[in-house]
């Protein structure tokens, strides 16, 4: 018998004696292939990493969320996502902060409406991060993502971040979305030989505030407030530094003679920023027995008074 015979008698023989042993090996390996084909085909989960503290402010570590209120937090942000994500509007709406139903949505909730089916087009699941707090204001980043095993698949999915604000009041939290944050009152008059201001409120949201005033024309001449000429026509005072109004470059803002108008001045600044507006100040009012502000002229060198009025605010807020 040759050397071939030999070796193909061989693995014969060896194949009668261990057959079944191998037809039981190559089964197991091959259901452990399957199985591993299959979770390799799934999505990865997030890993959610140890250092991670939901609870623990980006901005200024010292300032951490009192431990009674956590619960009551999250408890809060789970409840509203849970109504987006069921779309009963209403009971999410109700969770609203008051100004920020006013601001955001203009008092009606159908325009909740409309701004929760954008996000929620279907169900999310969601993460948050505080970003900062300040007095009973408690301001968390909401990261909101597809719900992977509903869906069972992430592919082509960018989840949705916004900024949103808890309220307290009495232990109980409202929440104000889009990175608004409140209203605040004032009680302010200012008034020269020209003009009369009544300071009515402003708005802040996290990175701006807008000043919403009255103002009214005392003379029988036009009075011009700003007209784009100069960046600085509006400016805020925050003690060591001023900003500029940031909408004043484009838009008309004046008086004709004996009018009563509403004027609205937005700045840059930060909610946290540990810096109290002073002042608001005018820097260019300019009356005049003429002005035509579609040919878009300097009416300064025209004006027979050229002033400023700066607006106390650090003593009259409610």
């Amino acid at each position: 018998m040759d050397f071939k015979t030999k070796i193909k008698v061989a693995i014969l023989d060896f194949l009668k004696k261990n057959g079944k042993k191998i037809l039981i090996i190559l089964a197991i390996w091959g259901i452990v292939f399957l199985i591993n084909q299959f979770l390799k085909s799934r999505p990865k989960q997030l890993e959610i990493s140890n250092s991670y503290k939901p609870n623990n402010p980006v901005i200024d570590i010292t300032k951490d969320v009192p431990k009674k209120y956590i619960d009551s937090i999250y408890t809060t942000i789970e409840k509203y996502v849970d109504y987006c994500n069921k779309k009963e509007y209403e009971n999410a709406y109700n969770m609203l902060y008051e100004d920020c139903k006013e601001y955001n949505f203009n008092n009606k909730l159908q325009n909740f409406v409309y701004y929760v089916d954008s996000i929620f087009p279907e169900e999310k699941i969601f993460s948050i991060q505080n970003f900062s707090n300040v007095g009973n204001v408690y301001i968390y980043d909401l990261t909101l993502t597809q719900d992977i095993e509903a869906t069972g698949t992430s592919d082509g999915y960018d989840p949705y971040k916004e900024r949103i604000a808890l309220i307290e009041d009495n232990g109980s939290f409202k929440i104000s979305t889009q990175s608004y944050i409140g209203r605040k009152s004032y009680n302010l008059i200012y008034e020269d030989d020209y003009i009369k201001v009544k300071v009515n409120y402003k708005d802040m949201g996290y990175s701006k505030e807008e000043y919403h005033l009255t103002v009214t024309n005392k003379t029988d001449s036009f009075v011009i407030i700003s007209d784009g000429s100069v960046k600085s026509e509006v400016t805020l005072d925050l003690g060591d530094q001023e900003r500029n109004a940031t909408n004043v470059l484009n838009m008309l803002n004046y008086l004709k003679a004996n009018e009563t108008k509403d004027f609205q001045f937005i700045f840059t600044k930060f909610f946290d920023d540990n810096k109290e507006p002073e002042e608001l100040k005018l820097n260019l009012i300019r009356v005049a027995d003429k002005y035509k502000p579609e040919e878009e002229e300097d009416v300064t060198q025209d004006a027979y008074k050229v002033y400023s009025a700066n607006i106390k605010l650090n003593n009259n807020a409610n």
